[in-house]
This record gives C-alpha cells, structure tokens and sequence, in this order.
C-alpha cells in the first residue's frame, strides 16, 4: 500500500531528535475502522416525485418530445452512455444534437419499464440517484426492428430537481 506521510524533525542541541511530527491523510484510518462495521449511507425509496420525473422522461422520449425532455435536465447536466471511456462525459447540447439524430433514424420507440425504479439517497453526498430498467424496441425508418433491448438509466438529481447526471447503459451489439 501506498501511504504519503510527511515527517517533520526537531532536533536538540545534541543532534538528537527530540520531536517528531506525522502528518497524513486520516481517511485511510477511517477506512479501515468502517470496514469493521455495517454503516448506512441513506434510504432507498420505491415511490419518490424524482422517479415520476425519470418516467416523464422515459415517455418523453418515447413521444420524441425533445422540448419536454429538455425541461427536466440542468443547463449543465453532463451525459455518458456504457460505450463511452470511464470518466468520458458530454454536455446538454449534444445530447439534444443526438435526440434529434435518434428520432430522424427510428420510428415507433418504446420503453417497457422492468420491475420498478428505485430512487436512492446518499446520505454520505447528500444527492439522489435513480435507478431505472427498461426494455427498448424501436424500428428504423427502414423498417428493421429492433426489441428487447435491456438499457439501465441512473439519473442524478440537483437541489432544484433537474437532473445533473444521466447514466445509459444498454448493449450496442443489439443494433449491429
């Protein structure tokens, strides 16, 4: 393990050290006495008014209402997708760029919710996260279907409601 301590040395007229100060990140000590002990970091919500909004959402896009989507993220929502490099983000902008480049290329999108959301909230961060399971089946303007495609949202939430985060996993293959 790789532990940064500065050590500062005083020494006495003898050349001997007569005091030593440690200084160091506290938080590996704090790991370690939590990963004694069960710790709870917030409440997990089945029913809450950010999981209404990540449905409109979901209905939004399924009526390729860009405009209503629009409404329910921050102006500095930042978006990743499961394609995307670890820590590789883009802003509002482009995902309305690519909202309008989905709808142009298919036709007839659904999105069946699977079990049921939850909305969870990190006590430790102070923030609200919820998570989501849907179903995806759309047609291309072509006429090729694609179903079933299993896509898992996790939608972050900031003060005032809007989303801050969007997370999109889903398989890519499923439209090679």
């Amino acid at each position: 393990m790789n532990w940064a301590v500065h050590n500062v040395y005083r020494f006495n007229k003898d050349g001997k050290i007569d005091l030593l100060l440690q200084y160091y990140d506290n938080d590996i000590f704090d790991e370690i006495n939590n990963s004694s002990r069960t710790i709870e970091n917030g409440i997990v919500y089945i029913n809450h008014p950010y999981i209404v909004t990540v449905r409109k959402l979901a209905n939004a896009y399924c009526a390729e209402n860009i405009d209503a989507m629009l409404e329910l993220y921050a102006p500095d929502a930042m978006f990743t997708k499961s394609n995307f490099k670890t820590g590789e983000y883009y802003g509002l902008e482009a995902k309305k760029k690519e909202f309008k480049e989905t709808f142009a290329y298919f036709d007839n999108i659904t999105l069946t919710q699977v079990g049921y959301p939850d909305c969870l909230y990190y006590e430790k961060n102070d923030s609200y996260v919820v998570y989501s399971w849907w179903s995806l089946s759309c047609v291309t303007k072509e006429g090729k279907k694609f179903s079933k495609i299993p896509v898992v949202m996790a939608n972050t939430f900031n003060k005032e409601g809007k989303i801050i985060t969007e997370e999109v996993y889903s398989s890519t293959n499923h439209f090679q």
